[in-house]
């Protein structure tokens, strides 16, 4: 006979609030170091490496979750932003 875990609000809050704190802020605080802007506003974009710079900041980010099967990539093309497939 299988039995079913019934869902507990109190610890679902209570590991989202750890993996938060631990995992995303100092994410987030790392990324808004990276003098990064839109390429509407950085005529250098694509010299100056900051937007594959985040690209690669969050593709790690996502990598060091370490969720099974889950795979991601940068994907650049020329003259488009890149974008982090996951």
């Amino acid at each position: 006979m299988e039995t079913q875990s019934k869902f507990n609000p109190e610890i679902s809050a209570q590991f989202v609030k750890e993996q938060f704190e631990k995992s995303v802020l100092p994410s987030i605080s790392e990324f808004i170091k990276i003098p990064n802007l839109s390429r509407a506003f950085d005529p250098e974009w694509e010299t100056n490496g900051l937007l594959f710079k985040a690209a690669e900041h969050i593709k790690s980010w996502v990598e060091g979750l370490n969720i099974k099967g889950l795979t991601s990539e940068i994907i650049t093309l020329e003259g488009k932003s890149p974008i982090v497939f996951t």
